[in-house]
């Protein structure tokens, strides 16, 4: 079939085939469209025309998806005038109660609903989306009047309460739980980690906020494991060593639990048996040695044997 004689869809995107060697049906183009047809033909014309052949609908599914037709359609439908069009038509439509009905109908079906969900999901896990994402909720952060529409909302019993039922439902699933004690276990997530923890402490005003936090009664320090350690160190070396894990004492953004007071750089650790159980010890101990400090870990379980904990506690304090 010669250039001239074929056939192509209206370029104005309406599903209609155009006259052979024609882009648009006539008034279809940019420079026609209205000029020849009311507002009330121009709906009538985006309305479905009955039902499609489905040869016709095979064809238009293969000219919708080619490369080319869909670079046209992308230049076209970022254009103002598109945009505005298409807002005004969608008004028009959404007041007729039927095709309203028939849309809210639509969108209410499970198969519609999953549909959406896995291509919000794609889309979402793309990088160039989580990138515009993430420059736009940093240039939104930056409005003062933004910033505290959020906290307020997040301060709502009610937003408290769904988000801490989300989490609870999640943690639930055993598949999620074990990616996300992977994701924390990687590298660079505990790094960056360790850096945002030293970025917060250096904050005067961060630092202040947790340390009233703590004495308003958010967080019950020292819990269990801690205050029996506390007793026996007491003990054993009274005056020696100093409970800091209350946020007392920070040293390259961590809280060590228990700091020498006798003119020595020492700092005892207490490791819980569940919340550590991933927590390499040697990252703490290389991370304080820096800071010229000698750290000894202490595992939970290892409290019920006083004897084996005396003997490692002497060797330690007496080097």
């Amino acid at each position: 079939m010669g250039k001239l004689n074929r056939r192509n869809f209206c370029w104005c995107h309406c599903g209609f085939l155009a006259k052979p060697g024609n882009r648009y049906i006539h008034g279809h183009n940019k420079g026609m469209l209205g000029k020849y047809h009311t507002e009330e033909t121009l709906i009538k014309m985006r309305k479905p025309h009955g039902p499609m052949s489905e040869e016709y609908k095979q064809n238009l599914i293969i000219a919708m998806n080619k490369l080319e037709t869909k670079a046209k359609r992308a230049l076209t439908d970022a254009t103002p005038e598109v945009k505005e069009r298409r807002s005004q038509v969608a008004i028009e439509l959404w007041k007729d109660s039927e095709f309203r009905e028939k849309i809210l109908q639509a969108n209410s079906r499970s198969e519609t609903k999953e549909r959406r969900s896995q291509s919000a999901k794609e889309a979402g896990n793309r990088p160039k989306t989580k990138e515009k994402r993430s420059q736009s909720v940093a240039e939104l952060w930056k409005d003062p009047k933004f910033r505290e529409k959020i906290l307020q909302i997040n301060l709502r019993p009610e937003v408290k309460e769904k988000k801490s039922q989300i989490r609870t439902n999640l943690w639930q699933n055993p598949q999620w739980r074990e990616n996300q004690l992977l994701l924390l276990n990687l590298p660079e997530v505990k790094e960056k980690q360790s850096q945002t923890s030293k970025k917060n402490w250096e904050d005067p005003e961060w630092k202040k906020n947790q340390l009233l936090a703590i004495g308003e009664g958010s967080c019950i320090l020292p819990n269990k494991p801690e205050t029996s350690l506390s007793l026996k160190l007491n003990e054993r070396y009274p005056g020696e060593m100093k409970y800091t894990g209350d946020f007392s004492f920070t040293i390259g953004g961590k809280c060590p639990d228990f700091v020498s007071t006798n003119g020595q750089k020492k700092i005892i650790e207490l490791y819980g048996d569940y919340w550590h159980r991933n927590d390499n010890p040697q990252d703490r101990i290389d991370l304080f040695k820096q800071y010229s400090y000698d750290t000894l870990v202490i595992w939970e379980h290892e409290l019920k044997d006083l004897d084996k904990l005396y003997i490692k506690l002497d060797e330690f304090m007496r080097r």
